[in-house]
């Protein structure tokens, strides 16, 4: 059998049946059919030599509002056996091509995806009476009576094979996913501006893939590279990379290798956090070098990691106000830093065990911070994590108004240290580098402030399974300056 440059659009009122969405290409294929339906040995068996699908779209929409939801050059098999009666399909070598992709989720949290298939309507229920009749049959005996005879078993099928897929060889090259999040910004004070994010370059490759139903097959060998960034025209711009190489598996569960993420871009994605935080978070890029291992167990999740971790470039400003307009930028910066390098970083979870947490060095540079104590005597860091439902936090402002900081200190010691931490945690030795703190004291009156620049130093390490207080060296300047009004030249 061979086809060459069928085109897919004259077939769309077939495939309208089954899918929404405008679908066009080429088709071409080059295979070998094997059949029989002889009693004693049947046979149906499909190799394919080679097929590819060319310049292949899916456009949703109509007119000049329709756009290319998927596309991609080419996808190529090639060496393809498929055994129906032994459900068996073999795929030598999958190759597909620059594909792009846009998926979209609406503000009812649908994706475009399930808009692209025909829903297929509800079984009609049989007419009112029929299930009954159905279930019972009666037969008229003598002298008028009716004897019901009991509904007869219904046959029990034998279970059928799972089909079983083995994949080979398989690449994607130059792929690209556009994502738009509509939902994302919901609990943010910009509801009308979607999240979006564009996933480029990437590559993804994998061997010996295998898949039988739930039955537990060997791990495959991948890779998978590409860069994520927010869409931007300046191609020029950087984007944060990532890089996985190790093997996967489905079932059970698994993942392992080496993982390299560079300038990965956190704020993109703070809307998913927004109502967990009350901070405004600017700017935030991540990095990580290093393994993790990662298995299903029968009771939970067995994870380790162990590699180095950056956060640079961050910048973190107040909520903005209430009463402003959504488009104005009306926060006031609050913390930052240029880096904060955590080396030799562990992490072990394992079922029914306390996760462990080990840190060998941290250093902190280049560092800001805007420290205020509140007219009640609170810290203005103390509670930028958002109070749960239910709470009085959650209701208002009213968690700021707690117990002055002295008079509070003794009940907060006592609760954290009955509470304990939730894991094990140890941290080497942290170094300070050239830091600066705003300080602003409204609890005492008059309120004092000071700037605390040139800040150099370091915390020794500790751990939470010791009572030793770690020791702090920390040096700097300090220069008080008097509280004026705001129409006043500081």
């Amino acid at each position: 059998m061979t086809l060459a440059g069928l085109a897919l659009a004259p077939f769309a009122p077939y495939l309208a049946h089954a899918i929404t969405a405008r679908v066009d290409g080429r088709i071409g294929v080059k295979a070998q059919l094997d059949w029989s339906d002889a009693a004693a040995a049947p046979r149906l068996r499909l190799a394919v030599e080679q097929a590819t699908l060319d310049a292949f779209t899916l456009r949703e929409g109509q007119g000049r509002h329709g756009q290319d939801a998927v596309a991609l050059k080419q996808l190529a098999l090639s060496n393809v056996e498929v055994d129906v009666l032994a459900r068996d399909v073999v795929l030598g070598s999958v190759r597909i091509v620059q594909p792009v992709a846009s998926v979209m989720r609406a503000l009812d949290g649908r994706l475009n995806l399930r808009q692209w298939v025909v829903a297929v309507p509800a079984s009609a229920a049989p007419p009112a009476g029929l299930s009954a009749a159905a279930s019972t049959s009666a037969t008229a005996k003598p002298g008028g009576r009716r004897a019901v005879r009991k509904p007869l078993p219904a046959p029990t099928a034998a279970a059928e094979p799972v089909w079983r897929l083995q994949v080979k060889e398989a690449l994607i090259e130059g792929g690209q996913v556009k994502f738009t999040d509509v939902m994302a910004h919901l609990a943010t004070r910009r509801p009308t501006e979607p999240l979006r994010f564009d996933l480029t370059n990437l590559r993804v490759a994998v061997q010996g893939l295998a898949w039988q139903g739930e039955r537990a097959m060997a791990p495959a060998v991948g890779q998978i590279s590409g860069r994520i960034g927010a869409p931007k025209r300046d191609k020029t711009t950087p984007s944060g990379g990532l890089d996985f190489k190790g093997r996967d598996g489905l079932l059970p569960l698994l993942a392992n290798g080496k993982l390299r993420i560079e300038r990965f871009p956190v704020h993109l994605f703070a809307p998913y956090f927004a109502d967990r935080v009350k901070l405004t978070l600017l700017r935030a890029e991540a990095g990580y070098s290093g393994s993790f291992a990662l298995r299903q167990l029968p009771a939970g999740l067995d994870v380790n990691a162990a590699a180095d971790v950056l956060l640079t470039d961050v910048h973190i400003a107040t909520l903005p106000d209430s009463a402003a307009p959504a488009s104005a930028d009306d926060t006031d910066e609050l913390l930052s830093w240029q880096a904060l390098s955590l080396k030799a970083v562990r992490v072990t979870l394992k079922p029914g065990s306390r996760p462990q947490v080990e840190v060998g060095a941290i250093a902190l540079n280049d560092f800001y911070s805007r420290l205020v104590v509140t007219e009640q005597g609170r810290f203005n860091l103390q509670h930028v994590a958002a109070a749960p439902e239910g709470t009085a936090g959650a209701t208002g402002a009213s968690d700021w108004n707690a117990a002055p900081l002295a008079a509070s200190a003794p009940a907060t010691a006592t609760a954290s240290t009955s509470a304990g931490l939730p894991l094990d945690l140890k941290l080497g030795i942290t170094k300070l580098s050239n830091g600066r703190i705003d300080f602003t004291d409204r609890f005492v009156r008059p309120g004092y402030s000071a700037a605390l620049t040139k800040l150099n130093g370091q915390l020794g390490a500790f751990s939470s399974a010791s009572r030793e207080m770690a020791t702090l060296d920390l040096r700097g300047a300090a220069l008080p300056a008097l509280r004026c009004s705001k129409s006043a030249a500081s």
